[in-house]
C-alpha cells in the first residue's frame, strides 16, 4: 500500500507527466494496483474456503 501511495504522489507532480517517466510511473501504478487486487482476492477466497471447511 505504501508503494501505491508513493507512486500516486509522484504522478501528481507535473514534472513526472512529461516524457517517458510519467508513462513509467503510470505503468508501475497499474501493476501495483493489479497486484494488490490479486492478493486481496486470493486472501478473500482463502478465508472463504477455510471458513467453509471447518
Amino acid at each position: 500500500m505504501l508503494l501505491i501511495l508513493l507512486y500516486r504522489g509522484e504522478i501528481r507532480r507535473p514534472s513526472f507527466l512529461d516524457g517517458t517517466m510519467g508513462k513509467f510511473s503510470l505503468l508501475l501504478l497499474g501493476i501495483g494496483v493489479i497486484f494488490a487486487l490479486i492478493i486481496i482476492l486470493l486472501a478473500v477466497i482463502d478465508e472463504y474456503l477455510n471458513d467453509h471447511d471447518s
